[in-house]
């Protein structure tokens, strides 16, 4: 019988669920690798979820799943931790402690988990060392700006691995990812938060045109006109600009449909000195605007214009992670950080 057992990944089943092949699956196993494949027949079935705490049952008869309240299911006290632990490196070393690209990241996953149209994707950059993979790796087995701080600290990569490999801790966390995914339905991964690594890519890569109008009308405080005329003026100024450094410079049509599809400036007709000549009304003060809108203006480039304040980056409230949760209806106990990780005990690594 146990070779004619076909077990199917969770939800993908045509047969009903089966008490008796369960039993029989069991009584079959001579070892604890041999139970393995009991244990397989069962998560095709059953997945734990914590929000209310329950399991969802595969039905094949009505092809959809079916939500079991479970009232005396619970995660125990180290496995709240042992998540926590994880959530925190996330927040400390993925996002260098920037809570709003932490919960973007969160949520992220929580999508992934859910099977969710995601319209994006992570791109993680940093040094060796420093531990990319750790959590990626993490929810590849149980679901599917990198801050430098951490690397060499093995005393902190032994209390994250132990909290990966705590007893029941996968399984805990899918079900707080679920849980996550159904307090955000509408999350798709759009729009995702603009971080400093992003950013300096986006400045360091800003096309030539660009880049000659941040430089001449906007970096220079003697740029003070309202009426800036397109032909006699920007476009032989921005061709000498190119020129000197042996860059092949855009047709006057293409310069002037970038202006207005990248940053809706539109050109109109006055007269100077009775002829008639097209212009962009454009101040240095809404150039600027236009430039800090699209995160082309970084902290190193020292443009100071008096009317506009400068945006400072947001300091993350420490208990934003606990705060989260607890939204969700996740009761995490209080620990800081530096407590020391969950070990499993002898019992539970049985």
């Amino acid at each position: 019988m146990s070779n004619q057992v076909v077990i199917s990944k969770f939800g993908k089943s045509k047969e009903a669920y089966s008490i008796d092949i369960l039993k029989w699956l069991i009584r079959e196993a001579n070892s604890l690798d041999d139970i393995t494949k009991a244990k397989q027949y069962i998560h095709s079935y059953f997945i734990l979820y914590s929000n209310p705490h329950g399991v969802f049952m595969w039905r094949p008869d009505i092809k959809n799943f079916e939500h079991i309240l479970m009232k005396n299911i619970d995660f125990s006290a180290n496995i709240h931790r042992a998540i926590k632990i994880i959530f925190t490196h996330i927040w400390d070393v993925w996002c260098s402690e920037d809570w709003n690209v932490t919960e973007y990241i969160i949520k992220w996953f929580a999508g992934v988990a859910s099977a969710k149209k995601i319209y994006s994707l992570l791109y993680l950059k940093s040094g060796q060392g420093w531990s990319k993979g750790i959590i990626t790796e993490f929810i590849q087995q149980y679901v599917l700006d990198i801050l430098p701080t951490r690397k060499g600290d093995k005393q902190y990569f032994k209390q994250l691995n132990n909290a990966m490999k705590y007893p029941r801790v996968g399984k805990a966390f899918y079900a707080y990812l679920k849980a996550i995914a159904d307090k955000y339905p509408d999350f798709d991964g759009n729009p995702p938060p603009m971080i400093v690594s992003k950013q300096e890519h986006i400045v360091s890569t800003l096309p030539p045109l660009f880049q000659f109008i941040k430089e001449t009308y906007i970096a220079k405080t003697d740029y003070i006109t309202t009426c800036l005329p397109v032909h006699s003026i920007l476009y032989v100024t921005y061709t000498s600009y190119c020129e000197n450094r042996r860059i092949t410079p855009l047709s006057k049509v293409v310069v002037a449909r970038t202006l207005s599809s990248e940053l809706n400036m539109t050109s109109n007709v006055v007269k100077i000195n009775g002829k008639c000549t097209r212009v962009y009304n454009l101040s240095r003060k809404t150039l600027y605007e236009k430039y800090l809108s699209n995160n082309w203006i970084h902290e190193t480039n020292e443009i100071d214009i008096e009317e506009i304040d400068i945006p400072k980056k947001s300091v993350s409230d420490p208990k934003a992670l606990d705060q989260f949760l607890a939204q969700i209806g996740i009761d995490i106990p209080n620990k800081q950080k530096k407590s020391s990780p969950p070990v499993p005990s002898k019992s539970e690594q049985k």
